[in-house]
């Protein structure tokens, strides 16, 4: 049979079908043990010095019996026979420069810093992997460079992302450097996997420092390293050709923690978790339908149940695709909030009270973008049902809010802080979402009202309901509460997920449609002066002003999004206000140096309104188009 293409898609093809022939050693096969198929000994013959003998592979077709092996080892070629080990059957598709004779390391890994279910290093092995213990072990740093980043993880990413029991492996951890020898495989995953994410970490905590610069070579190489490291230890494992619970859970640190609206959401390999996870029957409760019974499994496999359900929903909405996951197919429930401690009390787990209500904002989001790209146009009771999920999902942020706050002596000041703020924002994300996503049903009463046509322009502008333009404002209020810096810096690679360039493109329309609705006759400085001092104007110049860390050390189409918004920004202030200002500057304006009729004059208004006309129209054609990014390899809002 002859390979097929998948039709439209080129690179991937179906091989043949063949059988596979056997490659063990004669020792092997008789014993029934597995071979790590050495050249020209393996492993099991050279500790027992048994005669190492191999099939022929001279001839084609299946052995037909002992007689037809060779009699003689097969010889290596002249120039790798030294440094034989395992590691030189991991799959080398990004792994360039490495021979069949010289052991593979992290280091020489190509591609970016981040992995893919669907790399070649993972997923077209040929035969198995035998797991190296010594060369997972030689991939470690020294103790006090690995507990630095185990204490940075601690402190930055589990608190968002509490996929692994912490509990559980701190001990072995302890243990391990004192005694290695009993280090399981599924440990060295773990380990690798925290030690790349820390890093990742460590690199975002590090890029607002003025000293960066110097270091950023060193710490990119540092994340390539670890992620390497950790692709071999999972394919030692058999991943994702096999599929234990601890794969998945190193795969969704992998996949998610660099992952954000400006680098990357590989909705391929996203979507492969998602059906692995399917496999393993995550999305079926662990207590109720699988009846386990032991609590820290139960928790763990919600845990992760949802945490994928989550990168499921937000690659969804950076690539503009509906999510994979369809409600109705699960009933795994939430993870338990509550866990009780060595004296019996129940106590709060905070971290996890913080990744249930971002999961129910993922359950709402995911609502929405069904409703959005439906073919039926959404029926009343569709947007009154969508309006109760999101009361219903701000009752939730605010009653865990409340109980965060009830246990703040138990809670880290700045984990309560930066917390608490998110949560406040999730039922405002909704609010916007619903705005950008279903702007094609602008008539509908509620969210936005009818679009208006400026006298003066061709420009459609639209008016927003006093309480989604509350919404909004909100919604930058709380990220400029939770990305200030450096007070949150270890949350950075967390912040950089949701970039609110949408919701400030949004204000700033609403802004424009505020001016251009001013009755010119009634109003003079006096109506600007009011909105200038407007929470409104306020809230979108901190925010372009503080959140411009966000356009540092990306990618050039982030970098292109956030120069335009400061573009549309100065120019807007620079018509209303007559100069770009500043969060710290009074209340000064081009009414304040001009005469009222100046000011007023039909051709000066007439000419402010025709620029903020631009202005609107750029911001139309840019708060939800959809680019391709070549660099980060995906679409973008």
């Amino acid at each position: 049979m002859s390979a097929k293409t998948i039709p439209g898609v080129q690179q991937f093809r179906v091989p043949e079908l063949h059988k596979s022939k056997a490659r063990a050693c004669v020792t092997c096969r008789e014993r029934k043990r597995r071979c790590t198929l050495e050249l020209p000994v393996c492993s099991y013959c050279h500790m027992r010095k048994r005669p190492c003998v191999y099939p022929s592979q001279t001839s084609p077709g299946p052995d037909k019996s002992a007689e037809t092996l060779s009699e003689k080892p097969l010889e290596k070629p002249a120039e790798t026979q030294a440094g034989t080990t395992t590691a030189n059957k991991v799959p080398r598709a990004l792994w360039p420069g490495s021979s069949a004779g010289s052991e593979l390391k992290p280091e020489m890994r190509a591609g970016p810093v981040f992995t893919s279910i669907l790399s070649p290093s993972l997923c077209l092995a040929t035969g198995e992997v035998s797991p190296d213990f010594r060369l997972l072990r030689s991939y470690l740093p020294e103790k006090r460079d690995a507990d630095t980043l185990i204490d940075r993880y601690q402190s930055s990413i589990h608190p968002v992302v509490p996929i692994f029991d912490l509990r559980s492996f701190l001990p072995h951890y302890e243990l391990f450097w004192d005694n290695d020898k009993n280090a399981s495989l599924e440990f060295y995953i773990v380990l690798l996997t925290i030690l790349y994410a820390a890093s990742v970490a460590e690199f975002e905590e590090m890029s607002i420092d003025n000293q960066f610069g110097p270091h950023s070579d060193a710490l990119v190489a540092k994340m390539k390293y670890y992620v390497g490291a950790t692709e071999i230890a999972l394919a030692m494992h058999g991943f994702p050709t096999k599929v234990a619970l601890v794969d998945l859970q190193a795969s969704f640190i992998l996949h998610y923690v660099l992952r954000s609206d400006c680098r990357t959401d590989d909705c391929g390999s996203v979507g492969y978790l998602v059906r692995l996870a399917q496999l393993l029957e995550l999305q079926r409760d662990p207590w109720s339908y699988h009846r386990i019974a032991d609590a820290r499994d139960v928790q763990q496999r919600r845990i992760l149940w949802w945490q994928i359900y989550y990168l499921d929903c937000t690659t969804a909405l950076s690539t503009r695709m509906p999510p994979i996951i369809v409600e109705g197919e699960h009933d795994t429930l939430f993870p338990a909030e509550y866990t009780k401690s060595g004296t019996g009390d129940f106590v709060l787990d905070a971290h996890v009270t913080f990744a249930n209500r971002r999961f129910g904002w993922a359950v709402v989001c995911s609502r929405i973008l069904r409703l959005a790209f439906r073919l039926q146009t959404p029926s009343d009771e569709d947007w009154f049902a969508l309006r109760r999920d999101i009361d219903n999902l701000a009752l939730q942020c605010s009653a865990a809010t409340q109980r965060l706050l009830d246990n703040a002596r138990t809670i880290h000041a700045d984990w309560l802080a930066f917390s608490t703020a998110v949560i406040s924002s999730l039922a405002d994300r909704c609010h916007v979402l619903v705005d950008l996503s279903l702007q094609k049903h602008p008539d509908h009463e509620g969210t936005f009202g009818n679009p208006e046509t400026s006298s003066v322009s061709d420009v459609q502008l639209r008016t927003v309901s006093p309480e989604f333009e509350e919404s909004q404002i909100h919604l930058l209020q709380q990220y400029l509460s939770y990305g200030s810096m450096p007070k949150n810096k270890r949350y950075l690679w967390e912040i950089r997920k949701f970039q609110p360039i949408q919701t400030i493109l949004a204000l700033l329309r609403s802004l424009i449609a505020d001016i251009a609705c001013l009755d010119r006759g009634v109003h003079s400085s006096e109506a600007i002066h009011a909105l200038e001092a407007s929470v409104k104007v306020r809230v979108l110049a901190d925010a372009v002003q503080n959140l411009g860390y966000l356009a540092d050390h990306t990618t050039p189409l982030c970098k292109q999004r956030w120069s335009l918004v400061k573009e549309l920004k100065h120019a807007t202030w620079q018509q209303v206000f007559g100069r770009p200002q500043s969060p710290q500057d009074p209340g000064h304006s081009a009414a304040s140096t001009q005469s009222d009729e100046s000011l007023l004059s039909d051709e000066a208004w007439a000419q402010i309104l025709s620029e903020l006309g631009k202005v609107h129209q750029k911001i139309d054609e840019n708060i939800s188009v959809k680019i391709w990014d070549n660099d980060a390899g995906h679409y973008t809002l």
